[in-house]
């Protein structure tokens, strides 16, 4: 089963948003990583202690017992015979320097490296240690005879630390004891919406060494390569392992409201049209195919597994599925189709949608006002007002129809308003339901908003009645989902359908009512809907891009340069796009 099955909406628990990472990926960047970057040097002296057993001196105190010379200027091969500083530093009671420099050896191409990682049961991780250098220099021999040995790790066969550790989230800025946030930060400049950046790393606090280079040189037990178990870990804490950053949004501040003398606090509305996300949690995923994989069986099909950042949107603690039924990224002729997926669950996204929406349907769900005045005529006066916040998009169960569209959202309003009066010689009257009913259909990569607006009136002068559908419209908006060239999501608006249905009255009639009414509103409305009032929808779902480019501010290993490959709606309706971005192991030479 592929990613056009997903239904995050059939698992339990069900998480709202999901971005997957592969294996692969995440290796190919931090190798790059690796590679770009430069790292300290760590030395590690040996001599014999007052016991005569093996011990680790600092530096400097090991130069002092030499007299202060340099044991860099003593030339490779040089013996004790022939080397003043050797001769010192045999005196001194040196045994070794274990000289190494984490990092990516030199190889000529990164692909030839293990993987960094490996991803193994829910939570853990088998890291491997690389090193761009490893050099043990020992002191063979014994009186003028003795001479340096050097030991550097080979071109092939490189050294290899692997280490088991498990997987938890920190908080940037946090308190180390609480692990709680002391600050939080704009994003996009988004004003009062504020947010904090929670990271996924490694926890060294629990790492396990599972196995170690043999070295010749470094004899197993000895003070020596229990003295580098210590340090590989330290190592780990030191080159803290950051998988992915997500940018949780914080309610923004409350507002202070004074009315007399009492103060109220009430929420303030966010500004951003960026998903919500609230909290993050994660699992792994390995590749399923025709068979479950409880666990990688080897490199090649572990290339498939995931790392799956689970998010909450809205409200709630985020959660992970029991289990996935379908692969979101497959292999394709041997390789894998995508380094990464955003999905995003179908009442979810629907929310957010809503949410996007929301303002300019409220501008449209209007609430008519009649009034039936009398003087020296009848006069009749009808006005408009916006409705207020009320009107939403409710999530409906899905209605698929022939042409492939499923209704999943839906939008009811009404507003009625009616005034009479009554004159000697006349008598007045004057109905009117304003009612707006919208439904939300996806397919594919297409959202249509199919929407009637119906202005009913009722006008009764003197007995004389005349009613009707005197506005009457079914606007048809369809927009398409796509990957631009820039590996951008944008969203695409076909051209906007306007039906206009409104009943045709006689023209004599409508004039003396225009003649003794007053009805600018109605006439504005109707000229508002005939210009195209409904294509403002686009301003509002220019948010849909911005949230989904920014894939909710995360950022996973690689993630400064991905891009989208396609998106479109599952068979779930969930949103699913895939995500690639530039493999380093395809062009980068270390040599």
């Amino acid at each position: 089963m592929s990613f056009i099955h997903s239904n995050l909406s059939g698992t339990s628990p069900s998480p709202d948003f999901v971005l997957a990472v592969t294996q692969k990926s995440i290796n190919a960047s931090l190798k790059h990583r690796l590679y770009r970057s430069s790292q300290d040097e760590e030395l590690i002296w040996f001599g014999y202690g007052d016991n005569g057993q093996p011990k680790e001196y600092d530096f400097l105190t090991m130069r002092f017992r030499a007299g202060n010379t340099n044991f860099f200027d003593i030339p490779e091969g040089a013996r004790v015979k022939e080397n003043k500083v050797l001769e010192n530093y045999q005196k001194a009671g040196f045994i070794q320097l274990i000289r190494l420099k984490p990092g990516i050896p030199r190889v000529k191409n990164l692909a030839m490296l293990p993987p960094v990682i490996k991803f193994g049961t829910d939570s853990e991780i088998l890291y491997t240690l690389l090193f761009e250098e490893f050099t043990v220099i020992t002191l063979r021999g014994e009186g003028p005879s003795a001479q340096l040995e050097y030991s550097r790790q080979p071109l092939t066969g490189i050294y290899q630390v692997k280490v088991k550790a498990g997987l938890k989230f920190i908080n940037i800025d946090a308190d180390p004891a609480t692990n709680k946030n002391n600050s939080s930060f704009s994003l996009n400049g988004q004003g009062q919406n504020r947010y904090t950046l929670r990271q996924l790393v490694a926890d060294s606090s629990k790492a396990q060494i599972i196995s170690l280079p043999g070295i010749d040189a470094i004899g197993a037990g000895s003070v020596q390569e229990k003295r580098l178990q210590t340090l590989y870990i330290n190592l780990m804490q030191k080159n803290m392992i950051v998988l992915g950053t997500v940018a949780l949004e914080q309610d923004p501040p409350p507002t202070i409201v004074n009315i007399g003398t009492t103060r109220y606090t009430v929420p303030t509305p966010r500004t951003s049209t960026n998903l919500p996300l609230k909290d993050v949690t994660f699992f792994i995923n390995h590749f399923k195919g025709d068979k479950p994989l409880p666990q990688p069986a080897d490199d090649s099909r572990s290339g498939f597994s995931s790392l799956n950042f689970a998010c909450s949107v809205g409200s709630g603690a985020a959660v992970r599925p029991a289990s996935l039924s379908w692969d979101w990224i497959e292999p394709k002729v041997g390789k894998i189709q995508a380094d990464g997926v955003l999905a995003i669950r179908k009442d979810a996204f629907l929310n957010w949608l809503s949410d996007l929406v929301a303002p300019f349907f409220r501008r449209i769900c209007l609430q008519p006002s009649c009034t039936v005045e009398s003087g020296w005529s009848m006069t009749y006066d009808l006005k408009f007002a916006e409705a207020g916040d009320s009107q939403q998009f409710k999530i409906i169960p899905k209605r698929t129809y022939p042409d492939g569209f499923n209704c999943v959202m839906a939008l009811a309003y009404q507003g009625e308003s009616s005034d009479s009066c009554f004159q000697v010689y006349s008598w007045g009257n004057l109905e009117c339901r304003y009612s707006v009913a919208s439904e939300i259909y996806i397919k594919d990569n297409k959202i249509k908003f199919y929407t009637n607006v119906n202005v009913w009136l009722h006008i009764n002068f003197d007995s004389g009645v005349t009613e009707g559908n005197f506005a009457k419209y079914v606007i048809e908006q369809v927009f398409d989902l796509h990957v631009n060239a820039y590996g951008k999501i944008q969203l695409q608006r076909q051209p906007t359908i306007i039906s206009d249905k409104s009943e045709t009255y006689d023209v004599s009639f409508w004039t003396k009512l225009i003649s003794f009414g007053r009805f600018d509103d109605l006439l504005d409305l109707q000229k508002k809907f005939k210009a195209g009032y409904y294509d403002s929808l686009i301003n509002n779902l220019d948010g849909i891009e911005k949230g989904l480019n920014g894939a909710a501010a995360m950022i996973f290993p690689g993630g400064n340069s991905f891009v989208f490959k396609d998106v479109q709606f599952s068979e779930g309706l969930d949103l699913v796009a895939h995500i690639v971005h530039a493999d380093p192991d395809n062009n980068t030479n270390a040599n």
